[in-house]
């Protein structure tokens, strides 16, 4: 169901959508659970904020005044990723997902750091009309009314693209699969075909590397004194989106750097699969070198 309107004041910039949600099973289905998805990311924005209820009962409300003033919705802040002054949600910054799973509402956005993370952790919940209600449920084989729509905060303009989903998972069967043997199931983890930890539901660790390098035929060949160049690349532009094997956030020696979080291809990051590259960190202030046959960090040096 699309969610779309744009207008202003406390009534013409507010859009909602009413939907009366059940479920019929078939013989010998087995019903697992229910989950209420509202993509809002890519071509879809909200202005300022949402609202949810099930059954008339509000269950979630806020606006740009509980966001506004919060530090990780400021320039420097981690749902800032433009860099641009503040999140802008009605230009679809870090593509928001709102998902309602069990008992529980996020909002998941992404953050400088990556990976997706609940907005609504960072919010100021001690604003007037703030509405997050961790104690509900909802019944989609009993049937239920659900209600979706934009919050502007009671005035100025409002809008919102937004395209609602309902997905009931419907299956006896369970799937015990772990293809990239990372230790978690294929269904519950995040990027299932590229090895990943816990912490981050199976993917792996982020990293920022150079998106410049030097290749050399022989590894350990690099001198630090003469690499004045790489160790001074700062901006934010020299550097490209990356992953790593490791089972913590910095990587270190034996580690593979992987450039695709759903594909495990380490060596895609550079030109050919002979010899080693040296690239550098961002967040480590270091410079590392790979074998560029499988991507495996050799050695690492530090910048001065």
């Amino acid at each position: 169901m699309n969610i779309t309107g744009t207008g202003d004041g406390p009534v013409d910039g507010v859009f909602l959508k009413t939907v009366n949600v059940s479920l019929q099973l078939g013989e010998g289905d087995v019903f697992e659970r229910c989950e209420l998805i509202l993509n809002l990311g890519d071509s879809g924005e909200f202005d300022d904020g949402l609202q949810f209820s099930i059954n008339g009962i509000r269950l979630l409300n806020f606006d740009q005044r509980h966001w506004m003033a919060m530090p990780d919705f400021q320039k420097g802040g981690k749902f800032d990723t433009d860099l641009n002054d503040s999140w802008t949600p009605w230009f679809a910054e870090g593509t928001p997902r709102l998902q309602i799973v069990g008992n529980s509402i996020q909002l998941m956005v992404m953050s400088t750091n990556g990976i997706r993370e609940d907005a609504l952790l960072s919010m100021d919940a001690t604003v007037v009309d703030w509405v997050l209600s961790t104690s509900f449920t909802y019944d989609c084989q009993a049937g239920f009314t659900l209600e979706f729509g934009n919050q502007n905060g009671g005035g100025g303009p409002g809008s919102i693209n937004a395209f609602l989903q309902i997905e009931a998972y419907v299956d006896p069967c369970v799937d015990i699969s772990d293809l990239d043997a990372d230790g978690l199931l294929d269904i519950v983890d995040a990027c299932p075909i590229a090895s990943g930890v816990a912490a981050l539901n199976g993917c792996p660790w982020p990293v920022y590397i150079g998106n410049n390098y030097k290749s050399t035929v022989v590894s350990n060949s690099i001198e630090m004194s003469g690499e004045g160049y790489l160790c001074s690349l700062a901006a934010s532009s020299y550097y490209n989106l990356g992953y790593h094997s490791g089972a913590n956030p910095e990587p270190v020696v034996g580690d593979f750097i992987i450039y695709n979080t759903n594909y495990s291809f380490p060596h895609t990051f550079a030109y050919g699969d002979d010899e080693f590259a040296f690239m550098k960190l961002r967040d480590y202030n270091k410079i590392i070198e790979v074998r560029k046959a499988d991507g495996e960090i050799i050695s690492l040096y530090t910048c001065q």
